[in-house]
Formats: structure tokens, C-alpha cells, sequence
């Protein structure tokens, strides 16, 4: 009763930014490819928005921007509260399933509690106005599916649904093939996401797939303003270009871009297979995690809103490292979100540029927790087996 009192709480709060705040951006980003996808279709991943942003988004986004246009003409309610209840809704089926995830340990409820009135995910929810919580929570559903040992099918269904709403789940796609017990089961998994993609993403893919290639899969995150590609663009000597800021470097950074992002894909391979040969593997949960976390760590690209990918993985980890995570990341959101990093002042400019580099540091933190604990447990590993053998 207490969990769902404080989850209810945290949900009102989300509500009340939604409806009472103008958000980030994002949100003037998401109506502005509502608007083009309905006059162009997959046109639209040929131009550009009003801040040099493309669209990224997979071609079932075009669907589900216009079901929430539509929403929005017929209830006279505004498009930036329809947006935001879309991840508020998402984020009450992350705190379920991840209750799931967990209900074995006798920790649970402080994590729990941890997870419900978590400031990121209220700021980012209530107020940021993007798709990230919805793509977790089926990413979750599908972490779920495979220890539980449903059929791997589903599994691929709701990992298929994630990648329908970002195409950032690819990076799970090497732990959850090497994970699942033969080769039936793998291939039954990934030939029912790529055909949940393909199906969703009907008409536009067919219309321009070169274009949705191109700006979905091309697609490059923020450069400079986190982790490595942040120092790299503070103390190398040549300061970043851009080619439509804040997007696309040129020059050397476009290069630093590029390695950076190759670095990412061989480290999540490599740290995957390092998991799935250990003769006592992780489950799948806590493999997810490491693998997002090696991700946020190495990543050249940023957005705000990637701090709720590591949200509900981190509380594996305990309420210690759950809450060093979650505390410097709403300092760093706060901050952020007020715009004092954009200040004309220096002093705030670079306390703006210092929050920045501790969030992320707290991430190499993160990382080294998962080390260690590896080292000490298995994480559930016997159940997990358990929950493989019946893929059988």
C-alpha cells in the first residue's frame, strides 16, 4: 500500500507538470513532425525541424503522432499533455514489471519506493516530453518474458515494440540473442521483433526506406555536451562545428563522433560475450543494465532524457548505488532544465559543465558496482536457468 501511495504521488506530479508547464523543445520537435509527416508521409525524413533537428524517430512514431493529433483536435486539450502522458502511463508499467524483476530480494520495498518518487523520472515524464519511458518499459516487458520463460516470441513482440518507439534497443539485441537458451529460440525472437518493425512501420518505410535509413539509423545525438565527446569538445584545441547545430560536427569531432560510436558498438559486444561465457551468467536483467551503462558511459551523443534507460536497472545494484545515481542526475537535470548551464555567466557555465561530467561520472560508478557485484554474486543466476530450461 505504501508503494502504490507513493507511485500515485509521483504520478500526480507528473500529471500536474504536463499540464501546467511548456516542457522542453522536444515537444515543439514532436508537433513539428506531426505536422510535416501529415503533409509529406515519409517526406518528412527528408527536412529538417525549427531547431536543426531531423526526424529520428521510427516510421510507427509517424502512428502514434497522429493518434495523439487527433486526441488533441477532438478533447481541445493541449498536444504537449498528450505527449507527456504517453511516458507517464509507461512509467506505471516500468515500476510494475520492474516490481516483478525484483520481488525476490528482501530489499525490495526501499528500492522500490526509490524507484516510484525517483526525480528523474518525474522531471523527464511530467516535464521533458519524449518516448524514452515508453521504450524502457517494453524493453523491460521483454526482459521479463524471457526469465520467466515465456515463449521467446513474445519476448520478440515486445522487443520489437521498443524498437518501434526508438531504435536505441538494438543495443540489448547481443545479450538477448546470446542469452536465449538455442537457436530456435533466437531466431524465433528475432524474426518476430523484425516483423512487428516492419509491420508497424507500414506505408513509409516502403515509401522512402532510403530516407528512414538515413535519418533513423544515421541518426547522431547532441555532440559535446557529455562524457567524453563533452571534454574532447572543452580541452582539444580545435572547438567543435556543426554542420546544423547543434547537430553533425565537422572536421575533427565529426571524426571523434564516429570513433566514439564504433568504440560503443565493440565495447557492448565484446562486454556482452564476456557475460554469456562466464559459467555462471547474470541474468538477463542485470546484463541489460551493464549494457546500458557501458553505453552511457562511452556515448559521443546525448539527450537528457537517456537518464531513465539506466533508471530501473541501477536498483539491482542496492539503495546505495540506486541513490548516488539518482541524486546527482536530478541535480544535473534541475539545473539543466532551468537553462543555468546557458547562462551568459561563466561561473554557471561551468558549474553547468561540472553537473554535467558528475552525472556522468556517476555512470563509471555505476559501472564499477556491477563489477564488483559480479564478482560476489551471480544475481539470481539459478533461477534464471531455471526460467531458460523452459523455453524448452
Amino acid at each position: 500500500m505504501w508503494l502504490v501511495a507513493a507511485l500515485i504521488f509521483a504520478t500526480l506530479i507528473k500529471l500536474y507538470l504536463a499540464a501546467t508547464t511548456i516542457g522542453t523543445t522536444d515537444i515543439d520537435g514532436f508537433w513539428d513532425q506531426l505536422v510535416k509527416a501529415q503533409e509529406l508521409g515519409a517526406g518528412a525524413y527528408r527536412v529538417r525541424g525549427p531547431f536543426n533537428n531531423p526526424f529520428n524517430h521510427p516510421p510507427p512514431m509517424i502512428h502514434v503522432l497522429k493518434a495523439l493529433g487527433y486526441v488533441t483536435r477532438v478533447s481541445g486539450i493541449s498536444f504537449r499533455f498528450w505527449l507527456r502522458l504517453v511516458p507517464i502511463a509507461a512509467s506505471l508499467g516500468v515500476f510494475f514489471i520492474v516490481w516483478q524483476l525484483v520481488r525476490d530480494r528482501k530489499d525490495q520495498f526501499a528500492l522500490l519506493l526509490a524507484l516510484a518518487v525517483c526525480p528523474i523520472s518525474i522531471m523527464v515524464d511530467g516535464y521533458h516530453g519524449n518516448t524514452d519511458s515508453l521504450m524502457i518499459m517494453f524493453v523491460l516487458l521483454a526482459i521479463y518474458l524471457v526469465e520467466t520463460g515465456a515463449g521467446a516470441w513474445l519476448a520478440g513482440l515486445a522487443f520489437g515494440l521498443a524498437c518501434c518507439v526508438k531504435i536505441a534497443p538494438l543495443m540489448f539485441v547481443p545479450v538477448f540473442i546470446l542469452y536465449l537458451p538455442h537457436l530456435k529460440s533466437r531466431i524465433q525472437f528475432a524474426l518476430t521483433a523484425a516483423v512487428v518493425f516492419f509491420v508497424c512501420s507500414l506505408p513509409y518505410l516502403l515509401q522512402d526506406p532510403i530516407a528512414v535509413k538515413n535519418a533513423v539509423f544515421g541518426y547522431q545525438p547532441v555532440y559535446g555536451i557529455w562524457g567524453i565527446s563533452q571534454l574532447l569538445a572543452m580541452f582539444y584545441p580545435v572547438h567543435p562545428v556543426y554542420a546544423n547545430k547543434p547537430y553533425d560536427p565537422t572536421g575533427i569531432h565529426a571524426v571523434f563522433a564516429a570513433v566514439l560510436k564504433y568504440i560503443t558498438i565493440a565495447a557492448i559486444c565484446v562486454v556482452s560475450i564476456w557475460m554469456n561465457v562466464k559459467r555462471e551468467r547474470p541474468r538477463l536483467f542485470v546484463q541489460c543494465g551493464i549494457v546500458v551503462a557501458v553505453c552511457l558511459f562511452l556515448t559521443s551523443g546525448w539527450g537528457m532524457q537517456y537518464l531513465v534507460w539506466l533508471m530501473p536497472f541501477v536498483i539491482v545494484l542496492g539503495l546505495r548505488s540506486a541513490l548516488i545515481f539518482y541524486i546527482v542526475s536530478t541535480v544535473y537535470l534541475v539545473f539543466t532544465y532551468e537553462g543555468i548551464d546557458e547562462s551568459p555567466s561563466k561561473i554557471l557555465a561551468l558549474i553547468g559543465a561540472l553537473l554535467s561530467l558528475a552525472a556522468w561520472y556517476t555512470v563509471r560508478i555505476v559501472l564499477s558496482h556491477y563489477r564488483a557485484a559480479l564478482k560476489s554474486t551471480s544475481f539470481g543466476h539459478k533461477k534464471a536457468q531455471k526460467a531458460q530450461m523452459d523455453f524448452g
